[in-house]
């Protein structure tokens, strides 16, 4: 059964409606930004010339983007796989947008969208719903099991997933990818996020990582992007309530070893991050986790902080060596 939809005002509908994302191709450049096509569904005329699977067995044969075969599961005949009536050869892959003329399981509000083009024997899934990890965990969970098969051969499709801008400014125009798929993209997000987040205001302060550098570096690209949406939401409030303010960022998901008691990492699993606690930025910190600008706080503790943004990300904090505040996403 699809997993329930969520409920969206009536101006978003129908920008939705207008703005499902299904392409022909993907072109990277430099694997920094991915270009795919917006088709309109509701007004392309009938498209021509296009493959469309004739298999009748249990399986259908699908190339991956090296031309080798991949044997799914017949996912055409699938009930919940619905035929676009003016494109043939164009498939919703559970969720899709709803219309009156559709079928009752479509939703004016999908978390996603994955659509299929048999000609290219392409993917394309659509995050339109935050946290966009958790929504492409499930996106591509779904998806593997409507095919049947592994995470290796999942990675060898010619898929592209993506995030629209009013979901994920600084992750727009990337190809995301199956959160199990290496796929190169980290120094382009990380690229992508410092340059949004310095122009808000915020500092990072050390380059990006080398591959295998740990040491006088940051690497951004492989941080949750929730956590970083968050960041960035840090900085913008932080910046409102003083111009002056300045959120330096002084560790990513480069490895801390021992920084938690007990062995835990969250930074090498890209699950927290840390920022200086000085000037203004500390001041806002300590403001918006409800501690006075006096109090002592305890360090290399795990005295938790939380608070709410104003974003609606839920948030805690503790001290490190008493120069920096360390930062999750409340789980």
């Amino acid at each position: 059964m699809l997993e329930q939809a969520y409920v969206v005002n009536k101006t978003t509908i129908a920008t939705m409606k207008k703005t499902l994302l299904i392409s022909t191709g993907v072109v990277l450049s430099t694997g920094v930004i991915l270009l795919f096509g917006l088709k309109y569904f509701y007004k392309s005329p009938p498209a021509t010339n296009i493959d469309t699977p004739t298999e009748s067995g249990p399986t259908i044969s699908v190339k991956d983007s090296a031309g080798k075969v991949i044997e799914t599961k017949n996912f055409i005949d699938n009930p919940e796989v619905v035929k676009d009536s003016l494109n043939p050869g164009y498939y919703y892959i559970g969720y899709h947008f709803g219309d009156s003329l559709i079928e009752s399981s479509a939703t004016n509000s999908p978390p996603y969208v994955i659509g299929y083009i048999a000609k290219t024997q392409y993917f394309n899934i659509s995050i339109l719903k935050s946290p966009i990890m958790e929504t492409r965990r499930l996106a591509e969970v779904y998806l593997m099991k409507q095919l049947g098969i592994s995470k290796d051969q999942m990675c060898r499709l010619k898929h592209a997933v993506s995030a629209p801008n009013r979901v994920d400014r600084f992750y727009a125009g990337l190809n995301l990818g199956f959160s199990f798929c290496k796929n190169g993209l980290s120094e382009a997000r990380d690229t992508n996020f410092r340059t949004i987040f310095e122009n808000e205001g915020g500092v990072i302060s050390a380059p990006v990582c080398a591959e295998g550098q740990t040491v006088a570096c940051i690497s951004l690209g492989d941080v949750n992007p929730d956590l970083l949406s968050a960041l960035l939401t840090i900085q913008s409030d932080c910046k409102k309530s003083d111009q002056a303010c300045q959120v330096v960022v002084s560790n990513g998901s480069e490895s801390r070893p021992n920084e938690i008691p007990g062995g835990a990492n969250p930074h090498e699993d890209g699950e927290a991050i840390d920022i200086r606690a000085s000037g203004t930025s500390d001041t806002y910190m300590r403001s918006l986790l409800g501690i006075s600008k006096t109090a002592t706080i305890p360090a290399n503790t795990l005295v938790k902080y939380s608070a709410i943004l104003s974003d609606g990300s839920r948030i805690w904090s503790y001290r490190i060596d008493d120069n920096h505040w360390h930062i999750q996403l409340v789980r």
